[in-house]
């Protein structure tokens, strides 16, 4: 069978960030890996994280990824040893069942330590304790809150004027568009490997849609979507159109509501992106329109949610409170149709938002309760990354102008257990800021 193979794209690319990442972990000297990546390529970048987290594992490294923000309540690298105990305490009980034992237990930092030395001398530590690892432990740092970007940068400069163990690897991911990285492996070219792994997903995802019979509507449809989504990715608005309207039409000829949807609110986006906010409303509506039609009804009300949030962020990018808010408003009620707890707070806490701006306190406070109790129903390891902390901080910004402070207070004490001890942090706001 020939390796051009559509059900070949997506491994082809998976081998090649393979033998990339293998090049780098096996180079002597190198110790962090940038990944600069378009934003198609992500996907893909995940899907090698969590393969080699798996069983299914081909490279051998042992790849964990640590989430602590910076700046954190506490140092960086104590911050991710923190992290990397309670990874395992979390994991004990697994282990147990599995006579897996770990014995390795965080250190206190000593008196004049750095942070970052403290951070080496504990991942070599754990890593000298895994017995059954033979190739390298790689810390893949992607924290969850980046308030100060400079000072990270630097914190990095001072982790790499570090001598970092051999079986220490590092490795970042980072958008094509911004550039970080270059600056450090200016500094640090022996230890540094930006790669940019090029990997086309256009052109796998154009393979895979040909797959099948040439003449069946879903091949077709197929094909001019990842047509369109390529076209709009590029800003190539009138080929964008174009095969919009091929795929609009294999849509409509089938009745697939859905599908009419997905090109519409892809079109309304293109053209909001590239500052055509007339042409991308009329598509948002079309959008809508569409998905109204959509069975069964909780399907149909969460597509009219994402119709109904695209036409207010046209007015909120004008910062067109009044015009947006009835939109929040409006897909709030849909996400309560759909059952959906994580629109229902977004939409609220968008409503609100609005009110706020328009100095409709009560009303806000209103949508605010909303939003609150919908992101308690959130599954409670997911909460505190989700935009639930940013309801929290509107609840104790709002809660004494709407003449509801003592309420406020109530909810300050639970934010903790909802949302995190660090849950402000995640706001980059302080209380008194509020």
């Amino acid at each position: 069978m020939p390796a051009s193979y559509p059900q070949y794209a997506i491994r082809r690319r998976m081998d090649r960030l393979t033998n990339l990442w293998q090049h780098f972990a096996e180079a002597p000297e190198k110790r962090l890996c940038i990944w600069t990546i378009a934003s198609e390529e992500n996907q893909m970048m995940e899907a090698f994280y969590q393969r080699e987290i798996s069983e299914a594992g081909e490279i051998g490294d042992l790849f964990l990824r640590f989430e602590a923000g910076f700046p954190a309540s506490q140092a960086y690298g104590q911050a991710l040893v923190s992290e990397l105990s309670a990874m395992i305490e979390a994991d004990r009980e697994a282990m147990g069942e599995e006579d897996l034992q770990i014995d390795w237990q965080a250190q206190p930092i000593q008196p004049g330590q750095s942070d970052q030395a403290y951070l080496l001398e504990q991942m070599a530590s754990f890593a000298k304790s895994m017995a059954e690892l033979d190739g390298k432990f790689v810390l893949y740092l992607m924290p969850e809150a980046m308030s100060h970007p400079q000072q990270w940068e630097e914190w990095m400069q001072n982790l790499l004027k570090h001598e970092i163990p051999e079986m220490l690897r590092f490795m970042l991911l980072t958008r094509e568009e911004v550039g970080f990285g270059e600056d450090l492996e200016k500094i640090f070219p022996t230890k540094i490997s930006c790669i940019a792994p090029k990997l086309e997903m256009h052109k796998a995802l154009e393979e895979i849609a040909s797959a099948g019979n040439p003449a069946d509507p879903g091949v077709q449809f197929r094909k001019a979507y990842i047509a369109l989504s390529q076209a709009a990715s590029e800003g190539e608005l009138s080929v964008a159109e174009v095969k919009g309207q091929e795929a609009l039409e294999i849509a409509q000829k089938q009745q697939w509501h859905d599908m009419q949807f997905s090109v519409w609110l892809l079109l309304g986006t293109a053209y909001q992106n590239h500052g055509k906010p007339s042409h991308a409303h009329a598509r948002f509506f079309s959008a809508l329109n569409c998905a109204t039609q959509v069975k069964p009804a909780p399907f149909s009300a969460k597509l009219q949610v994402q119709a109904l949030m695209a036409r207010a962020s046209l007015h909120i990018h004008t910062r067109d409170w009044q015009l947006a808010q009835p939109y929040y408003q409006q897909a709030t009620e849909k996400a309560e149709e759909a059952g959906d707890p994580f629109y229902l707070m977004e939409t609220a806490r968008m409503a609100a938002l609005c009110d706020e701006k328009e100095d409709e306190l009560d009303r806000a406070w209103i949508f605010l309760m909303k939003a609150f109790e919908a992101g308690k129903e959130l599954d409670p390891e997911t909460r505190p990354h989700t935009t639930f902390p940013f309801v929290g901080s509107a609840i104790l910004r709002i809660g004494p102008k709407a003449g509801k402070a003592r309420e406020a207070d109530q909810i300050e004490r639970q934010m903790p257990e909802l949302a995190g001890e660090d849950w402000m942090n995640q706001t980059n706001l302080s209380v008194k800021s509020l």
